[in-house]
């Protein structure tokens, strides 16, 4: 099962999202879109993911988790091929929206699904493998795509469909089947004196998702276009942001179990704004590699952190209704902030400044999350959250 939820965040957002970034360049470089179009078209893609969270709750009166997962990765790979094809700003913006929706629908049903059926001791590492699906999609694109590149930017596109289809075969059957049962009754729903400090947590997890869009939009066109560098070594740096988005958060999830999600969590947001702000004020190849490695792994692990945290704080039945919640959350601010970055980008031309501000609103989770703590020892809920 936790393959298969694997497999389906992989093909959804490790390809779906994650994918998009080093085909950056190769957009601008055939002329199909600027630099700011392609930008607002990453930014659609997470405006795609938000939908995608909100709809799934609705569908679960309609269909199966797994109908609903395999729909998911379908249409996931739908929208590569459409990708393929050049034919104008619209059918692109359509296709990234159906990608987004496409892991919208992954993050929403596969996590909660998954995690309810793991032991509460094994829920932080289950939660990091997990997330390690976006990191697995980076290492991916940013090995195939710049090789593919160099041969076409439609074949580039439909090497996500030639990875991911035998993945989805191979995973169509051993999907998640359900969430964990719900309260018995509208009082038990309630979260009484946990609805602020969640509140706070979701706040402090969506404003270092926001802080994370620079990098996962801009990052590969930042290096190959802005630094001269190429298409190939803006794959590595790629590469590198994956492999440590791979391996941290299973880490970071390991590390929470022991020292709790609380810590794990704002060490995890102070640690991204300084990795995201640093290619402001610098640009040498130590810095590419610090900010990669460090913005990869901890720019993932916010979610799984985030879902552990209140996953721990609330318990596995309203997990599902209040994860569902804080997905929508999570891509309406990454959506938000992608536009801002593409608005950014198109008026003043500047990376650094994305970077800056990208780093300044991990900062202000920061501060939501260390609230949300004061809130919780003031309310007598610490132990809940350690």
């Amino acid at each position: 099962m936790a393959f298969s939820g694997l497999v389906a965040l992989l093909v959804g957002i490790g390809f779906g999202r994650f994918g998009f970034t080093p085909l950056v360049p190769g957009l601008v470089q055939a002329g199909w879109f600027s630099a700011g179009v392609a930008g607002v078209l990453g930014a659609s893609n997470l405006l795609g993911f938000m939908a995608g969270a909100h709809w799934s709750r609705l569908l679960l009166r309609y269909l199966s988790i797994p109908a609903l997962l395999r729909i998911s990765m379908v249409a996931a790979l739908a929208s590569f091929a459409a990708g393929s094809l050049d034919w104008g700003f619209t059918w692109h913006l359509l296709a990234r929206l159906v990608s987004g929706v496409a892991g919208g629908f992954a993050m929403a049903l596969s996590v909660p699904a998954v995690l309810g059926a793991t032991p509460a001791a094994k829920r932080g590492i289950v939660a990091g493998i997990l997330f390690a699906a976006m990191g697995i999609g980076i290492v991916i694109s940013g090995t195939v795509v710049p090789w593919l590149l160099g041969h076409s930017l439609p074949l580039a596109w439909l090497g996500f469909v030639a990875i991911g289809a035998p993945l989805a075969v191979l995973a169509w059957n051993g999907l998640p089947r359900g969430l964990p049962a719900p309260p018995s009754n509208a009082q038990a729903d309630a979260l009484g004196p946990m609805a602020a400090p969640v509140f706070l947590i979701a706040a402090g997890i969506c404003l270092g998702a926001a802080a994370f869009a620079p990098h996962t939009v801009y990052w590969s066109d930042y290096i190959a276009r802005e630094l001269g560098l190429g298409n190939h070594i803006a794959g590595l740096y790629w590469i590198l942001l994956g492999l440590s988005a791979c391996i941290v958060p299973t880490l970071l999830g390991m590390a929470a179990d022991r020292i709790g999600f609380t810590l794990s969590l704002r060490l995890t947001l102070a640690g991204l704004a300084v990795a995201v702000a640093l290619p402001a004020f610098a640009s040498g190849s130590f810095v590419l590699a610090f900010s990669s490695l460090v913005v990869g792994g901890l720019g993932i692990s916010i979610a799984s952190l985030g879902s552990g945290r209140t996953n721990r704080m609330v318990g596995p039945a309203r997990h599902a209704a209040v994860w569902g919640k804080m997905v929508i959350g999570f891509g309406l601010s990454q959506a938000a902030s992608g536009y801002l970055m593409a608005f950014l980008l198109a008026r003043t031309g500047s990376y650094a400044l994305l970077f800056a501000v990208g780093g300044g609103l991990a900062l202000l989770g920061v501060a939501a999350d260390w609230a949300a703590a004061r809130l919780e020892r003031r309310r007598g809920l610490a132990g809940t959250n350690a």
